[in-house]
């Protein structure tokens, strides 16, 4: 489970591919577990959504969970 804590709009033109992206980045922070024994406090993370991925209903403060695909892609965010 990750806590929303920026959401940010994303639209530029890439530099390796010249193909333009668009879509949100969230700015997250999620618990540490056991295996982050050298972490103190929480652990931050960026996530980009592509603008296929619905952000609508999505605030600072909304915990969520994220799934994958085999990718490592974003397929789908959910409010916990």
């Amino acid at each position: 489970m990750y806590c929303i804590v920026g959401i940010e709009k994303v639209d530029y033109k890439s530099k390796k591919t010249g193909r333009e992206v668009v879509g949100t980045k969230l700015h997250l922070l999620h618990p540490v577990d056991e295996e982050d024994k050298n972490i103190i406090g929480q652990r931050v993370e960026d996530v980009y959504l592509s603008n296929e991925i619905p952000v609508l209903g999505l605030n600072v403060g909304d915990n969520i969970d994220i799934s994958y695909n085999i990718f490592g892609r974003v397929t789908k965010v959910e409010i916990v």
